[in-house]
């Protein structure tokens, strides 16, 4: 598989390929010279990260959710800002839980900034085979980039 991976990499280049465009709104500024939705996209998740560190009102962390990755439906309310909240911390503890798991299309976008480049910026769960094979265990051990997640049904 990562043989496969490295050929179609190498077959078509992301600086080429990728095509996620950044809106409009974004909270940062890109300079000129950044061009290409690669490029801007990596400095964006970069500079953006610094961000969020700051961002108590989770300003930053919706508009990556709803904006960046296009997830409308997860509104800005308190349960949100929990969820937020509980899945950095399982993030950090490498542990899932079942109800961080039903969210992960939306939660998952704010990996790719706490931790661009890294571990949690490249966090590959988000498939229905490992979900399935997540809901049929009490426990599933993945390792990703040398970081070990247990997913839990609790």
């Amino acid at each position: 598989m990562i043989t496969a991976i490295q050929n179609l990499a190498e077959t078509l280049p992301l600086e080429k390929h990728y095509t996620w465009e950044i809106p409009a709104n974004v909270p940062i500024d890109i300079p000129q010279e950044i061009t290409g939705a690669f490029s801007r996209n990596i400095y964006l998740k970069e500079h953006l990260a610094k961000r969020l560190e700051s961002d108590d009102l989770l300003e930053s962390h919706y508009w990556i959710i709803r904006e960046w990755g296009g997830i409308k439906t997860f509104q800005v309310s308190k349960r949100n800002n929990q969820r937020i909240d509980e899945f950095r911390k399982q993030l950090n503890h490498n542990r899932l839980q079942r109800s961080t798991f039903n969210l992960i299309s939306s939660l998952s976008k704010l990996a790719a900034f706490w931790n661009p480049g890294g571990n949690l910026g490249t966090l590959p769960i988000l498939n229905k085979d490992r979900y399935q094979a997540f809901m049929l265990q009490n426990k599933k051990r993945e390792n990703y980039g040398g970081r070990v997640y247990t997913l839990d049904r609790a």
